[in-house]
């Protein structure tokens, strides 16, 4: 398509394209005569065509004076291949309604976000750094490092920036079952907003999972199996999980529980906001009777309530109650022995339920009281998701055998206790 041009800048590009007529000697002896045309060449110098018709000549002078006047020397100079590619590019675009140099610049600008950034290993370890604080339970530092130290290990050599959704998507899709593959994603997609804060990442390339997706899904422990897990217990772990089951702690809030903070004279377990962090707001949480009986001989005036290696010694508190292990450590003696004892027994051992102790908890309160604002206060929800996912979970007279274990009652915890060993 020709361009009009002003008459100046027809004047400047005409002086940039010369022709010149000139005449050969041919080896027959015969003069031939031939124009020279002499374009300007991208970073200088020049470029000469030869033509034997002069009309030949003018032509290509005249497409050379339009390349110029819309695209300037490069235009002019472009080869047919690179035209060529232009022209398909072109044509791929159009039918989006999309430009060639604005498609061109959103890939320079994806490729520019998928180059720099850090190793990935360097970005692990300080992003655990920011988390080694008090401010973060030592179970939850332990978790963190035990996930990311297996998704650093999937991808070495690898920067922060050049890890693509659907690798992350790849690698999710074998860590196991679904409440694993939830936990590996909330602390990757966590890794990878505190490197987007750090300017080491443009976007969060951890997608939304379809475990994220599905509605909220309770399950509860059945009054044996609370038994079973409760006589499976120690010292060391039956306090955290008696509170668990009773009193509805979220496990977050159970490993920065003080003991100075219950009072089983008033029956009351007092969360402050260093506490209760997820909801910010401080709560009292009544102590019913039966665990008040189970917590009445490990009361101490304080010191944390939970030990700081609690995941690991309540591994095998879970498989000497029926239930599988949150993961299985090689070093752990006592835990192997214990696996392989389960694995001469004919009964399997059971998946944990996620969430299971404060589920119960909740879930047997409601079958007990059917108040869910009552329950809503101490639970730290709002009493529409109470009543939406807590209602109707367990029966009254499962309520009552619930709340009927007790620590001197041969009945509901001895028995247990022999099938559990």
């Amino acid at each position: 398509m020709r361009v009009d041009s002003p008459p100046r800048m027809k004047k400047e590009i005409t002086s940039k394209i010369s022709k010149l007529k000139a005449k050969i000697r041919r080896a027959d002896g015969k003069r031939v005569i031939y124009w020279k045309v002499t374009t300007p060449k991208p970073g200088g110098g020049r470029n000469r065509r030869f033509f034997q018709n002069e009309i030949d000549a003018d032509t290509y002078i005249e497409q050379q004076s339009i390349q110029l006047a819309n695209h300037g020397t490069a235009g002019a100079s472009m080869d047919e291949r690179l035209r060529g590619a232009a022209i398909r590019a072109n044509e791929i675009l159009q039918p989006l309604g999309l430009d060639l140099v604005e498609a061109a610049k959103h890939y320079a600008k994806f490729i520019s976000a998928q180059t720099g950034g850090i190793p990935l290993a360097a970005a692990v370890e300080r992003f655990e750094k920011t988390r080694a604080g008090t401010q973060y339970s030592p179970i939850y530092q332990k978790s963190l490092s035990h996930y990311l130290k297996r998704f650093n290990e999937a991808f070495p050599n690898r920067t922060s920036r050049d890890i693509t959704p659907s690798e992350i998507d790849n690698f999710l899709n074998g860590c196991g079952a679904a409440e694993s593959i939830k936990t590996y994603r909330k602390f990757i997609k966590a890794l990878f907003n505190f490197l987007i804060e750090e300017g080491q990442c443009e976007k969060n390339p951890v997608r939304k999972g379809k475990t994220e997706e599905v509605a909220y899904h309770v399950e509860i422990l059945t009054p044996q199996q609370c038994a079973r897990l409760l006589a499976s217990c120690d010292a060391d772990t039956l306090p955290a999980v008696a509170i668990g089951m009773f009193c509805g702690l979220r496990s977050s809030e159970i490993a920065r529980l003080d003991w100075s903070k219950i009072n089983l004279v008033e029956k009351v377990i007092i969360l402050d906001t260093a506490v209760a962090r997820k909801t910010g707001s401080r709560r009292v949480v009544p102590i019913h009777d039966s665990c008040v009986k189970w917590l009445s001989n490990y009361t101490k005036e304080a010191g944390a309530v939970q030990p700081s290696d609690f995941r690991k010694i309540f591994d095998r508190v879970r498989v000497r109650a029926g239930f599988k292990p949150s993961f299985s450590d090689r070093k752990d003696k006592e835990l192997q022995a214990l696996l392989t004892e389960s694995q001469k027994g004919k009964a399997k051992l059971l998946p944990w339920p996620s969430n299971c102790l404060r589920h119960s908890a909740i879930s047997y309160a409601m079958a007990d009281c059917g108040d869910q604002s009552k329950v809503s206060t101490w639970a730290g929800n709002s009493p529409k998701m109470i009543k939406q996912h807590y209602d109707a979970q367990a029966t009254p007279s499962a309520a009552k055998a619930f709340y009927g274990i007790l620590p001197t009652n041969p009945g509901n915890v001895r028995a247990f206790q022999s099938k559990a060993a």
